[in-house]
């Protein structure tokens, strides 16, 4: 009989029975083993001293994923997110990463400025965060 238990940390064992099964699948489904080690990192910006924008990033096997962007009120529509959203496209590309992508509020206001930096609309997610529709998108290198 197979009993199900849930944790709230990952212990050795788990962690050991992931790292080899996930190579066997890898092998399996991809044709080769696959580094599965998150990176993350934070991009700010700053005028002089004070801080007016911030994007945070993590990437993992050829794919960055934009986990959050913000720019202070006050500086909207001043160019900050445009060079944070290239700031890490150049990380990715000297990371010879393949894919970048994010997802935004549908009604924010901010998809125009996502199509103009090259990102293509790949998926609509209803009812999602707050229970708001967000839009995905994705720019492939």
């Amino acid at each position: 009989m197979v009993t199900l238990q849930i944790k709230q940390k990952m212990t050795p064992s788990i962690l050991s029975f992931l790292k080899k099964e996930w190579k066997t699948a890898d092998i399996q489904y991809r044709g080769k083993e696959v580094n599965w080690k998150v990176t993350k990192l934070i991009i700010t910006a700053y005028e002089g001293k004070k801080l007016v924008g911030a994007l945070e990033l993590s990437y993992v096997a050829g794919v960055m994923h934009i986990e959050e962007i913000i720019v202070a009120f006050d500086y909207h529509k001043k160019g900050i997110g445009k060079l944070l959203m290239q700031r890490a496209e150049e990380i990715a590309k000297k990371e010879k990463l393949h894919k970048m992508y994010l997802e935004t509020g549908k009604t924010w206001g901010v998809t125009t400025f996502y199509e103009k930096l090259g990102y293509l609309k790949t998926g609509e997610m209803p009812k999602h965060n707050c229970g708001q529709d967000y839009i995905q998108y994705s720019k492939f290198l």
